[in-house]
């Protein structure tokens, strides 16, 4: 079996050059990795989801707690990656795209 990868990608952004993540991913061993500028092709997987994320529950809630805002992001996921119908797979549900 291979070694999991520790590679960390991400575009390069203001919200993730914070010296608490930078410190945080140079005592986890983590290899950090920006996408190029103008290249969101370079990881299209994420960078639909966090579209979708930042343009639905993140800019539409004012979150007052920490536990509030798992609650409801848990909710966006549940709802995302199970109930609602995806254009790539026909525009079918994750759970009816995984009974294929």
């Amino acid at each position: 079996m291979g070694v999991a990868s520790r590679k960390w990608w991400s575009k390069k952004g203001t919200e993730l050059t914070s010296n608490a993540i930078l410190t945080r991913v140079d005592q986890s061993g983590l290899v950090w990795r920006y996408i190029a500028p103008d290249k969101p092709m370079q990881n299209a997987y994420i960078g639909s989801l966090s579209g979708q994320l930042q343009d639905e529950p993140l800019n539409e809630t004012l979150f007052t707690s920490l536990p509030e805002a798992r609650v409801s992001l848990g909710c966006w996921r549940a709802d995302y990656s199970g109930i609602r119908p995806h254009s790539q797979p026909g525009w079918k549900t994750p759970y009816e795209f995984a009974d294929l």
